[in-house]
């Protein structure tokens, strides 16, 4: 068994899984949902959070 961890933003998840489901013997996933804040180089604006739920 392999584990694999990856953050990947909401927008894009849907996208992640339907590729997933075409990987022969994967058996399942985890979703995890996350809050947090960074910063971008260069931009000193506040960073909005927006909160996304998946179904």
């Amino acid at each position: 068994m392999k584990k694999i961890e990856a953050y990947i933003k909401t927008h894009c998840l849907n996208e992640v899984i339907e590729r997933l489901h075409v990987i022969d013997n994967l058996t399942g996933v985890s979703i995890h949902g996350i809050k947090g804040f960074g910063r971008t180089r260069g931009h000193d604006e506040p960073v909005r959070i927006v909160d996304n739920t998946i179904n």
